[in-house]
């Protein structure tokens, strides 16, 4: 048979649940803090965003425009098949 533990008193309990409140969970953090941390956070998306981008090569303009010609041509939704198509020949011949 198990044995059962006494009851805790209202105090206790109360002191139970609190423990850990005095417990310094991180530094408080200033107002400077967190103007610091959101400026390199910009300045990082910044720079991520530089760096992530690079001028398309000529190669890379002829590719779109035969990607482009391809939805265009098996896709029945463009009623205007005949004029996009014409069109993209053209922008692919001026490349």
């Amino acid at each position: 048979m198990q044995k059962l533990r006494p009851a805790l008193s209202t105090t206790e309990t109360h002191q139970f649940i609190d423990v850990d409140q005095s417990i310094a969970i991180c530094a408080p953090a200033t107002e400077d803090d967190i103007v610091r941390e959101v400026q390199e956070e910009n300045e990082n998306e910044q720079e991520d965003s530089e760096e992530q981008f690079t001028v398309p090569t000529l190669i890379d303009g002829l590719n779109a425009v035969s990607v482009l010609r391809k939805i265009v041509i098996f896709n029945e939704e463009f009623h205007m098949q005949g004029n996009c198509d014409d069109t993209l020949i053209k922008i692919q011949r001026e490349l």
